[in-house]
């Protein structure tokens, strides 16, 4: 039981870092998108 509470903290860690490096990349897009948009 310990050992499946671990790996399912385990995974929710995984979740969350890979939910803020896609928001990281979807702010990094943004961020370029707004460039992009300034110079043409």
């Amino acid at each position: 039981a310990a050992e499946e509470a671990l790996r399912n903290r385990t995974s929710d860690i995984d979740y969350a870092t890979a939910q803020a490096e896609l928001s990281e990349a979807v702010a990094q897009i943004q961020t370029i998108e707004r460039l992009r948009k300034k110079t043409h």
